[in-house]
């Protein structure tokens, strides 16, 4: 580090190690509230040689999750796992300060581009996952929107999915397909060969077909939204959420990525009702939701907003911090002291 005062929301450590045993080290930088406290965020850092007997460690850490304070960074250097030296360097994050007239009340409108809130480093959707596709309680539901002049082809389909034989599998389901018929469960189970073969954009297609038959079943919603997500659609899979939440506003499946393209396009308060609503219903044992959700009321707080009102918004951050059982306790501490503030 070179500046005192961070302002734009990362630092970046520095070490060198010299001599004969030096491509043996191994470095990795805390960041902690002072010296002897435990570390709030971690990265190992990679050697970079530099000559026979010179080693470089250098990271650019994120600190955009800490709330404005004094910090230390700390380089643990050891060898064989046996600590060698820590070094510390202290830093400040300074504190943003929004002009009153820009500042957002609980009672303004939220428009879109207002408040963006982090979603981490997780993607908004993973992989497409076969498996679950084909148990046989996923499939249950649709099998009544099977014509039974193609139920023979349909089940074709299935096992020639579950041999992974997308080919064989494509063309039973639109063996199935009955074009005077209901179409959901075929449309439905051809796009699932869609996304496991890897073709999210032809899977989309294919499950916003089956909906005008199926539009009572929820796993399709969650399907297409998913693939909306993959191909980076986010302002369709949006709408997509939205529709499924408000059909089904108990399924646990809708609320969080619903959430999380909210905070994606700026609106955060809805983005934190939102996941509110999901820890509220299925997410009480979730714990990087629950650790996104104090993160992100401190996050409103700290651009002059609330989501309710102050003190319901700290009591909530504060239920969401006792039902927290994951890694990021000293954040969570941080998150909650700022709010106290």
């Amino acid at each position: 580090m070179v500046g005192y005062t961070i302002t734009y929301g990362s630092v970046q450590g520095y070490v060198e190690a010299y001599g004969p045993d030096s491509h043996a080290v191994e470095a990795m930088y805390e960041i902690a509230s002072d010296d002897t406290a435990a570390a709030l965020l971690t990265a190992d850092v990679p050697p970079r040689p530099a000559g026979p007997d010179r080693v470089l460690f250098t990271r650019v850490m994120s600190v955009s999750a800490l709330p404005p304070g004094k910090y230390v960074l700390r380089a643990v250097l050891t060898k064989s796992g046996q600590p060698l030296k820590t070094m510390t360097r202290a830093f400040e994050m300074a504190m943003t300060v929004i002009p009153a007239s820009e500042a957002v009340t609980a009672d303004a409108p939220s428009k879109d581009g207002e408040l963006f809130l982090p979603t981490g480093d997780v993607p908004l959707a993973g992989a497409f996952r076969l498996e679950e596709a084909l148990k046989p309680a996923t499939v249950e539901p649709f099998l009544g929107h099977v014509a039974p002049t193609g139920k023979e082809a349909f089940d074709r389909g299935v096992a020639a999915a579950a041999a992974h034989d997308y080919l064989k599998a494509e063309q039973s389901f639109k063996a199935a397909i009955r074009p005077d018929g209901d179409t959901a469960a075929a449309l439905a189970y051809l796009a699932v060969t869609f996304a496991a073969s890897g073709h999210d954009a032809e899977a989309a297609s294919a499950w916003q077909t089956s909906l005008v038959d199926g539009a009572e079943i929820p796993q399709i919603y969650q399907w297409l939204s998913d693939a909306l997500m993959r191909t980076k659609d986010l302002a369709t899979a949006r709408s997509v959420l939205e529709e499924a939440v408000e059909k089904w506003p108990k399924d646990a499946r809708f609320a969080r990525p619903l959430a999380l393209l909210y905070a994606s396009f700026g609106r955060g308060r809805e983005a934190v009702r939102t996941l509110e609503r999901y820890l509220a219903d299925a997410g009480t044992h979730d714990a990087d939701a629950l650790a996104t959700g104090i993160e992100w009321i401190y996050r409103v707080h700290a651009a002059g907003a609330v989501v309710h009102n102050q003190a319901d918004d700290r009591a909530l951050a504060r239920r969401y911090a006792d039902q927290y059982k994951g890694p990021k306790q000293g954040l969570v501490k941080q998150w909650l002291d700022a709010l106290a503030k």
